[in-house]
């Protein structure tokens, strides 16, 4: 399958021409075991009441067929007990899942700030 992915924040913007992703992705809450930006913005929401912690989903994309890349989304759901915390969704890449997982999750920090 072919799509065209575009990633885009505030401080970056990258858009891969056209990727073959795996259909379904790996979702995961591995990160939260090792110390990081996944961590601490779990520790953020834990702070203000959130129970589930956020969720990463990731796929392998091949970009030149030559470099193992990997696209990965971090989402935050809203928080039922306070309105303005309305939930965040970041999209990321890098080489690995966990590198992937550090950018998203930093940029949902931002977002929370």
């Amino acid at each position: 399958m072919l799509l065209k992915f575009i990633f885009s924040y505030p401080w970056y913007s990258y858009s891969f021409p056209q990727m073959d992703m795996h259909a379904s992705p790996c979702p995961s809450d591995t990160f939260l075991s090792e110390f990081g930006t996944p961590t601490l913005l779990w520790r953020v929401l834990q702070s203000v009441g959130y129970t589930e912690p956020p969720q990463y989903s990731w796929w392998e994309v091949d970009v030149t067929g030559e470099l193992q890349w990997f696209a990965v989304q971090g989402v935050v759901p809203p928080h039922g007990g306070r309105p303005a915390w309305t939930g965040w969704n970041c999209n990321s890449d890098g080489q690995t899942p966990g590198e992937g997982a550090q950018v998203a999750a930093h940029a949902m920090l931002l977002n929370i700030s």
